[in-house]
């Protein structure tokens, strides 16, 4: 299949503030300066449409202040309608909405996973422990059924990009082949580096 067209979810893109606002407003940049339709699903501070760099990258916003619950539902449909046009998916978060959206899409999905964000919410914010110590050890039902979830998601994306061998030993654990994950170290700018040397 060529591919002249994809799909992007994530909780942030600019002019939300981040590492990861900036990496894939980057990323689309590039994608449509070779020649890609870029479409862009993410969560704002108001529901609406807009067009940037010149037109050639397409960003939908969706309110993040709605209930959680009531913001995943109406994040999988509004990925369903938005990016049913596009040729592959790309996840760099909101990867549960995007794969239940995709069981009707049925598109090639591609997801980063930078970090465990279950451990990240629960483990670091209530209960201090080590990643490691969270992926081995079990939790109450309200932990383990997030774990879960994370994996069912993980686990429906065609490829999965890390940004370490370390963090690929975690993700394997979650039931993944390692043939279906890559490693891809994240990029550095040679302009900022250069600066910070000088």
């Amino acid at each position: 299949m060529q591919v002249k067209s994809i799909g992007i979810t994530s909780v942030i893109f600019p002019p939300d503030i981040g590492g990861p606002a900036t990496y894939l407003f980057n990323l689309s940049r590039k994608l449509a300066e070779k020649g890609y339709r870029v479409k862009v699903f993410a969560w704002g501070e108001e529901d609406e449409i807009k067009v940037v760099n010149q037109g050639q990258i397409i960003v939908k916003r969706f309110n993040r202040k709605r209930p959680l619950v009531l913001r995943y539902f109406l994040s999988m449909v509004h990925i369903f309608y938005f990016l049913k046009d596009v040729d592959v998916l790309f996840s760099n978060t909101l990867l549960l909405p995007t794969v239940i959206a995709n069981f009707f899409l049925r598109k090639p999905l591609i997801a980063k996973i930078v970090g465990d964000e279950v451990w990240e919410r629960v483990c670091d914010r209530y209960i201090p422990c080590k990643l490691e110590e969270f992926e081995n050890k079990k939790f109450n039902l309200v932990i383990e059924i997030k774990k879960k979830l994370r994996n069912f998601s993980v686990r429906r994306a065609d490829l999965i990009i890390v940004p370490s061998e370390y963090l690929k030993r975690i993700v394997k654990k979650w039931g993944i082949g390692k043939d279906r994950i890559e490693v891809l170290y994240n990029p550095v700018e040679k302009e900022s580096v250069l600066s910070k040397n000088i």
